[in-house]
């Protein structure tokens, strides 16, 4: 998981209404999971109960920040930078407003479900609402392409859960950064495999998120439940 290299935008708002940030943010009693050669490029933040275990060769390159250090444990080579403790109470409350503001959204086009390359193009100045009222599922070579330039950005709600699988993608062009965009994930989960890339900024309120194999994320995940990375 690698972090943008500016945060911060209309569409990363909820990253910017939390006092840290982070490339993982647990909600509340999440179970974050750290194994083999994960690598994480921000802060890790464990809202509520959540707790985080890392092992193997897993490393967080910036800090774990959590209520309480009894909420990190680590084994075998894992390396958490440092663990910090703060008080994170507003933080949930901020980032759920937030995420209320998302749906309320209008929506400038609509999708049943997307289950093959799709692209995307950006008006060349502010927000691209996208709304998919099933689940997003790439697999094999497909992409999803978003066109846009540094002035569009791109929010993506997604009904159902998003899946990628093979060397399957989501692609940026244009210009446009990744945190400019940000998918909204109302399903049960989102989960990348294989050896594919994905960008932007991933909230699942009610999901849990699982990033395995060799695929890499540019950008940021919050999640419910669970993360396994």
């Amino acid at each position: 998981v690698e972090q943008p290299s500016a945060p911060g935008s209309k569409t990363t708002a909820a990253l910017e209404c939390l006092s840290v940030t982070a490339s993982l943010v647990a909600f509340s009693d999440t179970q974050v999971e750290l194994s083999g050669n994960s690598d994480i490029a921000g802060n890790v933040l464990l809202l509520g109960g959540s707790e985080l275990t890392a092992s193997g060769n897993a490393r967080v390159r910036n800090a774990v920040v959590a209520s309480s250090m009894r909420q990190v444990q680590s084994t075998g080579n894992a390396i958490l930078g440092d663990i910090l403790e703060a008080d994170l109470t507003v933080n949930e409350p901020a980032a759920m407003q937030y995420i209320q503001s998302l749906r309320d959204l209008p929506s400038g086009s609509e999708f049943s479900l997307i289950a093959e390359s799709q692209a995307f193009e950006g008006r060349g100045a502010g927000l691209n609402v996208v709304q998919i009222n099933g689940d997003l599922t790439l697999a094999g070579q497909a992409k999803l392409t978003l066109h846009g330039y540094t002035s569009d950005f791109f929010v993506i709600r997604v009904a159902g859960s998003f899946t990628i699988s093979g060397q399957a993608s989501v692609t940026l062009e244009g210009g446009i950064p990744a945190r400019n965009v940000l998918f909204l994930i109302e399903g049960a989960r989102l989960h990348l495999n294989g050896q594919g890339n994905i960008a932007g900024t991933f909230v699942l309120p009610r999901g849990s998120a699982s990033l395995t194999g060799k695929g890499r994320l540019t950008g940021y995940v919050f999640a419910l439940g669970s993360l396994r990375v």
